[in-house]
C-alpha cells in the first residue's frame, strides 16, 4: 500500500484541479495519481497497466464513497482514489463500511448531509486521507498456498478496537492477506496469491539482508530491483514487517 497524504500539495495534482473545475471529467487526475504512486496501484501495489494471470489491469478512478450512497460527493475530487480496475470493480465494488457504536457497518441508504459524513468513521483505508503506517504491518508468511506478502493489522482488538477492524476490513475487502486458512474453494478465489507472491519475491530477499545487517548486499538489491519506487518500502524503513518463513 502507497501513502498518498501529501497528493493535493503536488503541482500535478493542483493543475489538474483547475482543469477538472472546467471539464468535470475525473478522470483528468489519472496521470497525477500514477506519477505519485510510480504507475502503481495505491492499494494492492500492481503495475499500471499489466497483464496478469491473462487479465488486462488498467488504472481507473474510483468514488472512494460511492455515488449510489453519496450522490453530493460525485463531482467533489477528494472523494476521487486513483486505483487498479481489479481494487475497484472486482473487490471494493460499491462496498463501504464504516465504525458506529464499536461496530462495523455497511452503507446501504443515502447519506447526504454534510454533517454526517463529515462525523462518519470510515472503516475501508484511504491512503489520502489515513496513516496507513499506523494501520498495517507487512508479514512475509509461508500458507499452503507458498510464500506470500500479505497486509495484517498492526495492532489487536484489544489494543484499538477501531484501526484493528479498519485494518483487518480493508485487507478482507481488497483481498490482501488472510489467506492460511484457504483451500481449494470459491473462497480460494478471493485471495490473491499470484500477486502477494510477486511482492514476496520482489521484497524478501532485500529483508533477509537487512536483518543480517549486510548493508551492501541489501543496498545492491534495493537499485538493482528499484525497491524506492514501492510503497512497501516504507513499512519495511519503519521495522513495521514480521517474517514468518
Amino acid at each position: 500500500m502507497i501513502d498518498l497524504r501529501d497528493i493535493y500539495h503536488r503541482d500535478d495534482f493542483k493543475k489538474e484541479i483547475e482543469t477538472f473545475k472546467v471539464e468535470r471529467r475525473w478522470n483528468v487526475f489519472n496521470k497525477p495519481f500514477l506519477n505519485a504512486t510510480n504507475n502503481k496501484c495505491p492499494y494492492c501495489e500492481v503495475m499500471l497497466p499489466n497483464n496478469l494471470e491473462n487479465r488486462k489491469i488498467k488504472a481507473t478512478i474510483d468514488h472512494f464513497r460511492p455515488q449510489d450512497y453519496y450522490p453530493t460527493l460525485r463531482q467533489v475530487y477528494q472523494n476521487y482514489i486513483l486505483m487498479c480496475n481489479d481494487c475497484n470493480n472486482a473487490y471494493k465494488k460499491n462496498s463501504f463500511l464504516v465504525y458506529e457504536k464499536e461496530e462495523v457497518v455497511k452503507i446501504e441508504k443515502q447519506v447526504t448531509k454534510r454533517e454526517n459524513i463529515e462525523s462518519e468513521k470510515a472503516i475501508i483505508v484511504n491512503p489520502i486521507k489515513d496513516n496507513i503506517f499506523d494501520i498495517f504491518i507487512l508479514r512475509f508468511k509461508l500458507t499452503n498456498r507458498g510464500k506470500i506478502l500479505e497486509l495484517y493489522p498492526k495492532y489487536k482488538e484489544s489494543e484499538n478496537r477501531y484501526l484493528h477492524f479498519k485494518a483487518k476490513e480493508t485487507i478482507k475487502l481488497f483481498a490482501l492477506g488472510d489467506c492460511e486458512t484457504i483451500d481449494n474453494s470459491k473462497e480460494y478465489n478471493r485471495c490473491r496469491v499470484i500477486l502477494l507472491k510477486q511482492h514476496f519475491n520482489l521484497l524478501y530477499d532485500f529483508v533477509v539482508a537487512l536483518n543480517k545487517k549486510d548493508k551492501e548486499q541489501a543496498s545492491k538489491i534495493f537499485k538493482e530491483k528499484k525497491l524506492k519506487e514501492y510503497g512497501f518500502i516504507d513499512f519495511i524503513k519503519q521495522k513495521l514487517f514480521k517474517v514468518e518463513v
